[in-house]
């Protein structure tokens, strides 16, 4: 015995929807019987997508301050050298990362 099931559903009201529906669209959306490289369903998805990651990301952990301005400096410096002693002596590093092989 066939069935056929139509699922309808308003993309314009996707943030309206809860979390488990907003999945099963998702699920829907893959299983869209539309031709591979379909424009409209590839859009569709594409939206579903972009909704489960804003709410994922509006519950994600925020990492502040991974980059900085000076990060790039920094690590330079630490790779060719450092200072050492009470006096802040610099003491190269026995391989510069710039291919300098002062010791």
């Amino acid at each position: 015995m066939k069935h056929a099931i139509t699922i309808a559903f308003d993309s314009d009201g996707l943030r309206s929807v809860d979390d488990a529906y907003l999945h099963a669209m998702w699920h829907a959306s893959q299983l869209n019987p539309a031709p591979h490289g379909d424009r409209t369903a590839g859009e569709l998805v594409t939206l579903i997508t972009q909704e489960i990651v804003r709410r994922w990301l509006m519950k994600a952990p925020v990492e502040m301050f991974r980059h900085q301005p000076t990060d790039h400096y920094w690590c330079t410096l630490t790779q060719n050298g450092s200072w050492v002693g009470p006096e802040g002596r610099w003491q190269p590093a026995g391989r510069c990362s710039l291919g300098d092989t002062r010791a």
